[in-house]
This record gives structure tokens, C-alpha cells and sequence, in this order.
């Protein structure tokens, strides 16, 4: 009576475990020594499109022949030869799809859990490739870009920016602080920074390094918190630009401005400046004297504002307008009633530009030519005059030129005579001659 409930119990856990393996997610087969199915649950014929009880006793390699000489038969062989566990993470052209296979051998056959991981690995190439641009980016962004810790120690840092701080490579100066090579009057400001970024906020700061070569620099960076997927701040990025030769261009741009202010200020042409909204920002002694008023009654104020006649005031502002709107010089000249007199003016507005190549404010410079224009009115006047006396003389020499070819025609007229003479009396000749005959 107790072999009856023993087999019944048998064929209970063997229904228990059925339903088990039906249950799991993942694909599970068994093979024998002969690689013939011995199992397959419902998971395993759902991907490999197969009814899992006809294929219990069928051949493996007959059922999949594609597969033969491939890495997952290449796997299952050395999984049973070796008796050791496989774990193979393949592609399946036949199904376009991937696969993880956990291969577990045993002196019966083969147990092999698999699952279709193509979305995953599909995930996995996005996430590569995004990395990958990422990291070219990174490799090719002319700036420096770079991630630090609380204390200031390097985490990360692109090649521009390595090249910037003089290191040969990153692992030289990885998880090394940069407070060392940030010159000393900036190293507050700078920890500062770093402070000011783990609370969550971003900044900027100007400050200069000493390279580990020795080679000083001016530096602009901006920087930001980084946080992980959790919201918490994992390090600093900032990203950070040399600007060593703008400062140099600055100063210089400065050291001009000052000569060209002693210049603008002893010369005798009109110099001015105007904003964006036609407003004085300077004017010259000269331009001052000529217009007669003070730098607090004009400076901050448009011609408008300053007094000048609406309709000229009107023309100004459309002739700065222009120089703003396109960036190109304009030259203009007009007649003006300054405080001296009237005065005839050749004006000439430049763009002047910042730093991104937009125009800033414009230059005026103004020239008195009314010496110029009088003696522009005297030559025109003597070149009607001259005008004139040629066209006088053009028509005596026509009258005289008239006399010659009359007189001309007269000589022309006895010369043929003459010859019609001489060819008559050789006529009278021969006929003198015969008649002697």
C-alpha cells in the first residue's frame, strides 16, 4: 500500500515543479547526453516559438541547425565536455534578438536557464552611445572641463584642460587639490566657490593659475552642482576657459583708450560718442566749444534732450541707428548753425565693438570744411570760367580753320587747272606733228 503513495507523491512534486518552471520568467531546458530535449517550459517555447511538449525526445542541433558551429553550440559543447558552468551573452540573428544563457552541466545533460535581454542591450547601446558622445565632446571641447570634490580634489578633467594646468595626463594630477597651483590672492575666492556649489547653487570667478610648468594664466569658470539620480550633489563641474590674452587685450584696449582720450581731447575735429539710445557718453574740448555747451548740460542726453533742432535731432538719431543696426561706417555731410556760425560739417560715425563683435556704442567724428567747400565753389567758378574761354577760343579757331580750307580750295582749283592746260598744249604738239607730214 505505500508504493501507491509514494508515486503519488512523486508525480505531485513533479506537477509542483512544472508549474514552477512555468511560472519563471526565464526560458529553462534540459537535455540529455544525446542532446535531445528532456524538458521545456512554457517560457522557452514562447521565445524560441516552439510547443514545449512536442519538442521533448527532438535533437537540439536538428531542430536549430543554424545554430551548429555558432557560440551557443560552441558553449553547450564545452559546458558538457568540461562539466562546468557557461555563461554566454549572444546574439540570435534567426530571431534578431539577444540572449544571457546560464549553462549548467551535469553527468546527465545540460540545464540552461536563458532570458531575452534585446531590450536591455538595446538600452545598453543607447546609454554606450551617449557616453561615447559624450566623451568625444569631452575629448574635443576646447575649453576645460572638469568635476571636483568638496576639498578641491580632481575627480575629472578633459584634455584641454589638462593642457591647461600643464599636467601630461590625468593620472598625475587625479585626486590631487588645485588649490596648489591657484595663486594665492584667488585661493579664498575660489573655496568660496566650491562652497557656494555644494549648497546647491552655481557661480562664476575670475582668478589665475601658476601651471606645473611654470606657466601663468588668466582663467574664467563657470560652475555648477552634479548631481547623481537621487538629487544628492556628487561633485562640482565647472567649465573653465583661458582668458589670459583677453585680459592682455583689455589692458591694451585701455592703455589706447587712454592715449586716444589725450588725442580726442587736443584735437581740432569734433569728436564724439554715442550709446544705443543716441545718448552723448563723450564729447572733445573742440566738439564742446563748437556746440557751445557744457559736458553736464549734454553728457547722458540725446541731441533732443540737449536742445538741438528736432528735425536734425531726428537725422542724427537715424544715421547712429544705422551704424548700431549694421555695423558698417557711415559718412555724411550738412550744413550747420553752430554757436561760432554756420559751419559746413563732414561727420563720420564708426562702430565700436565689444568683446562677442557687437557694436557697443558709436564714434562721431565731425570736421569743419566750410574753408573746404568755399574753395570747392572758387574752383568750380574758375572751371566755368575756363569752360567758357575755350569754347570762345574753340570758335575763332572753327571761323579761322573756315578762311584756310577756302583758300585752300582755291589753290586746289588752279593746280588741276593747270594740268588740264599742260595736257592740252601736248595734244596741240602732236597734232602740230602730223600735220608736218
Amino acid at each position: 500500500m505505500s508504493k501507491p503513495v509514494k508515486c503519488n507523491e512523486e508525480n505531485k512534486q513533479h506537477v509542483q515543479l512544472t508549474e514552477i518552471l512555468n511560472r519563471i520568467s526565464d526560458g529553462f531546458v534540459a537535455l540529455d547526453m544525446n542532446w535531445c530535449y528532456t524538458y521545456m517550459n512554457k517560457k522557452a517555447g514562447e521565445i524560441v516559438n516552439r510547443d514545449p511538449v512536442k519538442m521533448i525526445g527532438t535533437h537540439i542541433w536538428t531542430e536549430f541547425p543554424e545554430v551548429v558551429g555558432q557560440p551557443f553550440h560552441q558553449a553547450y559543447e564545452k559546458a558538457m565536455k568540461e562539466q562546468q558552468y557557461v555563461n554566454l551573452i549572444e546574439y540570435y540573428p534567426l530571431y534578431d534578438k539577444w540572449f544571457e544563457n546560464h549553462i549548467y552541466p551535469s553527468p546527465v545533460g545540460l540545464t540552461i536557464y536563458f532570458k531575452d535581454i534585446t531590450e536591455k542591450k538595446k538600452a545598453e547601446k543607447v546609454i554606450a552611445e551617449s557616453e561615447y558622445r559624450l566623451r568625444t565632446i569631452l575629448e574635443t571641447e576646447p575649453e576645460c572641463v572638469k568635476l571636483l570634490n568638496q576639498k578641491g580634489e580632481l575627480i575629472e578633467m578633459n584634455p584641454a584642460g589638462l593642457t591647461m594646468i600643464e599636467a601630461d595626463d590625468l593620472e598625475t594630477v587625479k585626486g590631487k587639490s588645485l588649490f596648489g597651483i591657484i595663486n594665492e590672492p584667488f585661493r579664498d575666492a575660489f573655496s568660496n566657490l566650491i562652497k557656494k556649489i555644494f549648497k546647491g547653487e552655481s557661480g562664476t570667478l575670475v582668478f589665475e593659475i601658476t601651471g606645473l610648468k611654470g606657466t601663468s594664466r588668466c582663467l574664467e569658470t563657470h560652475a555648477v552642482p552634479l548631481k547623481n539620480l537621487d538629487g544628492n550633489i556628487i561633485s562640482l563641474l565647472g567649465v573653465t576657459r583661458d582668458i589670459t590674452e583677453r585680459k592682455k587685450a583689455e589692458e591694451q584696449i585701455k592703455e589706447k583708450e587712454e592715449k586716444y582720450r589725450t588725442l580726442a581731447e587736443s584735437s581740432i575735429d569734433y569728436i564724439m560718442r554715442y550709446d544705443a539710445e543716441h545718448r552723448h557718453t563723450y564729447m572733445n574740448k573742440a566738439a564742446l566749444e563748437i556746440s557751445g555747451y557744457k559736458e553736464s548740460d549734454i553728457i547722458g542726453k540725446t541731441h533732443l534732450e540737449a536742445g538741438f533742432d528736432p528735425e536734425q535731432s531726428a537725422f542724427f538719431e537715424e544715421k547712429i541707428d544705422y551704424v548700431f543696426k549694421t555695423g558698417e561706417m557711415i559718412h555724411e555731410q550738412f550744413f550747420w548753425e553752430s554757436v561760432k556760425g554756420p559751419v559746413n560739417l563732414d561727420w563720420r560715425l564708426s562702430p565700436e565693438m565689444d568683446q562677442e563683435g557687437k557694436v557697443k556704442s558709436v564714434l562721431g567724428v565731425s570736421r569743419d570744411i566750410t574753408k573746404l567747400k568755399k574753395t570747392e565753389q572758387q574752383i568750380i567758378q574758375l572751371n566755368q570760367e575756363l569752360e567758357q574761354r575755350v569754347k570762345e577760343r574753340t570758335a575763332e579757331l572753327l571761323e579761322a580753320n573756315t578762311d584756310l580750307e577756302e583758300i585752300n580750295d582755291l589753290f586746289v582749283g588752279r593746280e588741276y587747272r593747270i594740268i588740264e592746260m599742260k595736257e592740252e598744249l601736248e595734244l596741240l604738239k602732236i597734232k602740230v606733228k602730223e600735220f608736218e607730214k
